[in-house]
């Protein structure tokens, strides 16, 4: 145990999951870097949470209880004002840290003073800890990079560079007076936005560095982030391509159309941005639907589906992916080998 001033604050976001924060406590006090220091927020206050962290015996850690539940989102955003250290973790219950997870970022963070946030690839364990996924990629690029604030802008908003913020270390001085508001799934990226506006650049390194996991209740399962696609088909034609769901693309759009209204003037080719993003949540949806088609084989239900996602978009009954859609709910298997391509997420940068 080292007693040397911390480097990485540590903020757990808890909520009456008492064994699961104890598998995230273990794996974070197991790191290789040991200059930290550990917060775990409990959303409410609960007597097994408070069990678990004092059963540790480790001065690092302090048990930061709420006294109501403040919502996922108001914890995060408390999150960013505990500790001291230069920078900062947010590591949610259900997921872990891989050994060297917070060494290597921090040399990536503290090689270019330019950095804010260093996120990685990441592995999905199920409930038991097993994995499913040893390697996951939602940056839409192979190999370690940098991106520079206002490009990290443009490819989020047009195709999305996406990053679970249990990956991420982030320099303090670059969320200090930030709010994770309560908009959904996306809440991260409203402020990876904001933030990137600001001119903060973006590394990424391409290495699972942390485990996500899955079960019944974790918002990544409920999103549906994490379906196999590719050869997955061979075993299950339902999971050809990830997916979100239109809820979520809803929760997307509304995260972008809000950057653009308030942050906007930074770009004078906002209107082609927007109409960008919307040709992306239009693609997003298709997928969405494509999924459903391949699982049901229903032209009907297909061009239902087609409806509900035109109140989110409704410029996609009139675009190449609402006749991929219905090509793909009459033609099943055969037509969705021909259109996989463009069903599929392209690789930008």
């Amino acid at each position: 145990m080292s007693d040397a001033t911390p480097l990485v604050t540590v903020a757990i976001t808890t909520y009456k999951r008492p064994d699961l924060l104890r598998q995230s406590l273990e794996s974070t006090l197991r790191q290789s870097l040991q200059e930290i220091e550990v917060f775990v927020s409990d959303n409410g206050g609960d007597e097994e949470t408070a069990a678990v962290v004092a059963s540790f015996g480790d001065p690092r850690v302090t048990y930061a209880p709420l006294e109501q539940n403040i919502g996922i989102s108001g914890n995060m955003t408390r999150c960013l004002r505990l500790g001291t250290a230069p920078y900062l973790k947010i590591l949610q219950d259900d997921d872990l840290l891989l050994p060297r997870s917070l060494e290597r970022k921090l040399q990536r963070i503290e090689a270019d003073a330019s950095i804010g946030i260093v996120h990685t690839a990441h592995s999905v364990i199920d409930s038991a800890g097993r994995v499913i996924r040893p390697e996951v990629n939602w940056s839409l690029a192979e190999g370690d990079w940098e991106l520079e604030g206002h490009t990290f802008v443009r490819r989020s908003l047009t195709s999305g560079v996406f990053f679970h913020i249990s990956t991420a270390l982030l320099r303090r001085s670059v969320v200090a007076d930030e709010e994770f508001e309560p908009v959904g799934g996306y809440n991260d990226m409203a402020v990876w936005l904001r933030v990137a506006s600001r001119g903060a650049r973006f590394a990424y390194i391409h290495a699972p560095l942390s485990a996500i996991r899955e079960h019944a209740s974790s918002a990544s399962a409920q999103q549906g982030l994490h379906e196999l696609r590719g050869a997955a088909a061979e075993q299950a034609e339902s999971s050809v391509v990830d997916t979100e769901t239109f809820e979520q693309v809803k929760q997307m759009q509304f995260v972008r159309k809000q950057f653009l209204e308030h942050a906007g003037a930074q770009f004078p080719d906002r209107a082609k941005l927007w109409a960008a993003a919307r040709r992306d949540a239009r693609k997003r949806l298709a997928r969405v639907i494509v999924k459903d088609a391949l699982a049901h084989h229903s032209l009907r239900r297909t061009l239902g589906r087609l409806r509900e996602a035109s109140r989110i978009e409704p410029r996609i009954t009139v675009s190449v992916w609402s006749a991929v859609a219905v090509a793909v709910a009459a033609g099943g298997r055969p037509a969705w080998r021909v259109i996989s391509l463009l069903a599929s997420p392209a690789r930008r940068y």
